[in-house]
């Protein structure tokens, strides 16, 4: 299929009107997916979704929000998009709501990270696990349950850093390519202060926009995903989010 057919719904949408929509977005530090710099959305997410609109002629307003209610006005109607979103998240909220989903916006690991010389050790060797408060390792969910690893939860990523760094735990569970990104970019932290132990629990998925109500709107950003793959591609390399 030519490039110039796959931009086809983008061209229709200027022809008919564009919209004005809200979009639902996280209110923390994510770098380099998405963060919030001097009250302005910034990131991959933001200029993966500022050139969409420029595509499309859609007008995008972002309303960063914490993430109980991010999901509150989203699934309460009031937001018409968010991002990201994953069908397997807040699965209990979702019930009897229907959500459209778009394709893969970017792909992602959530994972165990250790420290170098303890790769391949296995999940004997963990018994205190750090995460960000409000990211739930569910791969390890029996194992909190049964008191056989210790949950120990930080408010920013630095925290958990520091906390792996000097031994307070044994690894820290989180986005591999958001924190591969920061202990390259921040100072007092090596790159390999921990790294992803693919043998331990992880799970990969991707991010996608999801809407209530404009089913249209995702077609059409489905279809710039394909006609703008190569752009995409330069855009996550750009942002060092290549797996």
């Amino acid at each position: 299929m030519s490039r110039w057919l796959m931009l086809l719904p983008l061209i229709i949408c200027h022809s008919l009107g564009a919209k004005e929509l809200t979009v639902g977005v996280e209110n923390i530090d994510y770098k380099p997916i998405y963060s919030m710099e001097s009250g302005s959305y910034q990131g991959y997410g933001r200029e993966l979704l500022d050139q969409f609109s420029a595509k499309s002629g859609h007008k995008l307003n972002y309303v960063p929000l914490p993430l109980k209610r991010l999901y509150s006005d989203f699934l309460g109607g009031s937001l018409d998009l968010k991002f990201p979103d994953n069908p397997y998240w807040s699965k209990d909220l979702r019930k009897g709501i229907t959500v459209h989903y778009s394709d893969s916006a970017l792909e992602y690991i959530d994972g165990t990270l250790v420290k170098p010389d303890h790769i391949g050790k296995g999940k004997e060797n963990l018994k205190r696990l750090g995460v960000i408060r409000g990211f739930t390792p569910w791969a390890y969910a029996d194992d909190f349950k049964n008191n056989v690893i210790k949950l120990q939860e930080t408010t920013k990523l630095s925290q958990v850093m520091q906390l792996a760094d000097t031994g307070r735990v044994d690894g820290v569970f989180f986005n591999i390519l958001v924190a591969r990104y920061f202990l390259r970019h921040t100072p007092g932290f090596k790159e390999n202060t921990v790294v992803f132990d693919p043998a331990l629990p992880y799970s990969q998925d991707h991010y996608s926009v999801a809407t209530l109500k404009h089913q249209d709107v995702i077609l059409e950003f489905n279809a710039f995903l394909k006609a703008e793959a190569q752009w995409v591609a330069d855009l996550r390399k750009k942002y060092e989010l290549d797996l």
